[in-house]
């Protein structure tokens, strides 16, 4: 372990006290730490958030910490607040969206299918501002056989996640395989088991969902950014 690995661990595990009351955690591992910085995936609701740095100083014996924009102010202060000095608070990323997409609370979903490995990908917009991001892998052996759709379906299960953690009852969801929507609305009649659970599961969430249909790999920003997501995930 590196000299200042424990000041790194010690005050990681001060942060995460303060932090999980508010169901937020940083997240790190060994092989990040380097001698003078830390750095850690901030998860709230068990959906990742950004990477905050932590940076000591052994001359100083202080911290300071590179913080980005998240969805809760509670945690940023709770952050900020416990460090000696936020030398960095990253912007919220603005983009332009499709133009049919409604103001407000909306998403963009995405699946892949690359090494065997099935991923997926999402974000959470508000106001065109990201709010959160996720993506990961599909690990249920049953869903392998639709590939990249599980992915998809997975990305939109994540979403509606997010909503009931945050008490939001209604979202646009941007899509780009048509399926995601035809299952849920009856349009196609779900008939495998995954297919089946997406449709039950979407339909009686008490999540009101605006679907938006998206052209794939038309330059739609956000379209493309979770598109990457995905496969990134397979790394």
């Amino acid at each position: 372990m590196m000299m200042n690995a424990e000041h790194f661990i010690r005050k990681l595990q001060d942060l995460n006290a303060l932090l999980h009351k508010e169901s937020a955690v940083l997240y790190y591992n060994d092989e990040d730490i380097k001698e003078y910085s830390l750095r850690c995936e901030l998860q709230i609701h068990n959906t990742k958030c950004g990477n905050v740095i932590i940076y000591y100083s052994p001359k100083k014996k202080r911290f300071k910490a590179s913080i980005p924009s998240i969805g809760s102010q509670v945690v940023y202060d709770i952050l900020a607040q416990n460090v000696d000095e936020v030398i960095e608070k990253l912007p919220k990323k603005t983009h332009k969206v499709a133009d049919n997409s409604p103001q407000g609370l909306f998403a963009y979903v995405d699946g892949s299918f690359s090494n065997n490995i099935v991923t997926f990908g999402a974000v959470i917009l508000d106001n065109n501002e990201l709010v959160t991001e996720f993506s990961g892998k599909v690990l249920e052996p049953s869903y392998q056989h639709a590939r990249q759709v599980a992915g998809e379906l997975m990305a939109v299960g994540k979403v509606i996640q997010w909503c009931l953690s945050h008490n939001c009852h209604q979202i646009a969801i941007h899509y780009d395989y048509e399926g995601i929507e035809h299952w849920v609305t009856g349009k196609w009649k779900a008939k495998q088991l995954l297919t089946q659970r997406y449709r039950d599961y979407v339909q009686n969430s008490g999540v009101s969902i605006h679907w938006v249909k998206v052209a794939a790999h038309t330059g739609v920003y956000w379209n493309e950014y979770v598109d990457k997501l995905a496969k990134q995930a397979a790394i």
